[in-house]
């Protein structure tokens, strides 16, 4: 079996995906695609019916920030701040019908700070982790991109750079709050960030994935680009 993880695209993007996924329809049967935008699913519905599509952890709609997610998660937080945080969306029946309206059987998601694997039962799904590093967010800014430009060029969109993410990336830390989450680190490479959750998180998610329903681990042991 095949997995072809794709990125958020534009237009352009999907013409040069159209020719990616007419080869990999003639190489096998059993071939998934993970999506990671809307119109990529499209294409995928009306021109390769027989790829399978996947629901990538890009267009999961929950809090992912490493900085607040603790404090939600908090046994004294609010239950309707608690309870709001999962799980991303996959409960409303318009998105499953959607879902289910364009073939899509499985879905992916984060190892969240918060409790990541409750209710996975109740989804018409089979739900992927990645493990161990979530995706935080991505944007048009590369931090390692733009340190070999003058001061006054570093930072501007379509700035050419020297693909230091394949080489490169950068920690960052959290700090100079009175939260208890000051020192928390996340890390960039190339122009997305990521957090990685704590052993004691990673092991509770192991120890209780199989009983809570969990079909897939998605194992990458360095920050993806």
């Amino acid at each position: 079996a095949i997995t072809f993880l794709t990125p958020p695209v534009t237009d352009a993007g999907l013409d040069k995906l159209r020719s990616l996924f007419a080869w990999l329809a003639a190489q096998a049967h059993s071939v998934e695609v993970v999506f990671n935008d809307w119109g990529t699913l499209q294409v995928l519905h009306e021109e390769f019916a027989t790829l399978r599509p996947v629901r990538g952890r890009l267009l999961s709609k929950t809090m992912r920030d490493p900085r607040v997610t603790p404090l939600y998660n908090a046994p004294d937080a609010p239950e309707g701040i608690r309870a709001s945080m999962q799980p991303g969306g996959l409960d409303m029946p318009a998105l499953q019908s959607l879902l289910r309206r364009y073939r899509v059987e499985t879905v992916e998601l984060d190892i969240l700070l918060q409790d990541s694997i409750s209710g996975l039962h109740q989804l018409p799904f089979q739900v992927a982790f990645y493990f161990p590093y979530g995706f935080v967010t991505t944007g048009r800014q590369c931090m390692a991109g733009s340190l070999h430009l003058e001061e006054s060029e570093r930072f501007q969109p379509m700035q050419r750079c020297q693909h230091e993410c394949r080489l490169y990336s950068t920690e960052h830390r959290f700090v100079g709050t009175a939260l208890p989450t000051d020192g928390t680190a996340f890390y960039q490479r190339g122009n997305t960030f990521f957090y990685c959750p704590p052993a004691e998180v990673l092991e509770h998610f192991l120890l209780g994935a199989e009983a809570k329903g969990v079909g897939r681990v998605i194992y990458q042991p360095d920050l993806p680009m």
